[in-house]
């Protein structure tokens, strides 16, 4: 058991002697530390861009409304 275990730390034949389960697992794993790392290199390319300040953005003020002349008979 003992030497099971040790060669279960060894990364490629890990591989190898892993069940379905076991290897879906790790493979879950693998997927996660990949997905961190993209995330991660996409918040520092984020960091490194200068921040745009957008002018605000002024309202106009809201016209008077017309009045209607009175239809004469």
């Amino acid at each position: 058991m003992g030497l099971f275990l040790l060669l279960l730390q060894t990364p490629l034949l890990s591989v190898f002697l892993m069940n379905s389960q076991t290897r879906e697992a790790y493979e879950a794993g693998l997927s996660l530390l990949h997905y961190r790392k993209e995330l991660e290199a996409q918040a520092k390319a984020l960091d490194s861009q200068p921040i745009r300040e957008e002018p605000m953005a002024q309202k106009a003020p809201p016209m008077p409304a017309k009045k209607k002349k009175k239809k004469s008979k």
